[in-house]
Formats: structure tokens, sequence, C-alpha cells
């Protein structure tokens, strides 16, 4: 599915560059696991 594989691609980069990390502990106050 093309769109899941641009999604997944995408929350990678997130992961990769911190940007991940920096939104998920401004909406859930802690580090993700």
């Amino acid at each position: 599915d093309e769109l899941r594989e641009k999604v997944n691609g995408a929350l990678k980069t997130l992961r990769d560059n911190g940007t991940y990390n920096e939104i998920y502990k401004k909406w859930f106050g802690t580090e993700p696991k």
C-alpha cells in the first residue's frame, strides 16, 4: 500500500532526526519507549 509506505517513511525520518521524540514528549510528557 503506497500511502502506508509513505507514512512509515515519514515516521522513520521523524524518529531518525529526533522530531518524533520532541512531539511525543510534548503530548505525553515522557520519552517514548
